[in-house]
């Protein structure tokens, strides 16, 4: 629940350096499939490092890795990349 100051300056560093990071903004895995709440953390790095947000829409990884499951499912999963966004 709170924000973790180390990885946030991880991300930083890689960013600075010309790295692409991927992040799930929401921090967990969803329970039902739904999109959570957006943490602040991901628009916080790219602000600070200059860089552009491409969003990216996941579609059937719930399906395929349900958090109640220890094991993932064979199932087909979908990625759709957005537009980048200035931050």
């Amino acid at each position: 629940g709170k924000p973790d100051r180390a990885a946030l300056r991880e991300m930083l560093a890689h960013l600075e350096a010309g790295d692409l990071v991927a992040i799930f903004p929401e921090g967990t895995r969803t329970r039902d499939g739904s999109l959570g709440e957006l943490r602040a953390g991901a628009l916080l790095a790219a602000r600070q490092a200059g860089c552009p947000i491409v969003p990216v829409g996941i579609r059937g990884a719930f399906e395929a890795w349900p958090r109640s499951s220890a094991l993932p499912r064979p199932r087909r999963i979908a990625a759709r990349l957005g537009r980048p966004v200035d931050p």
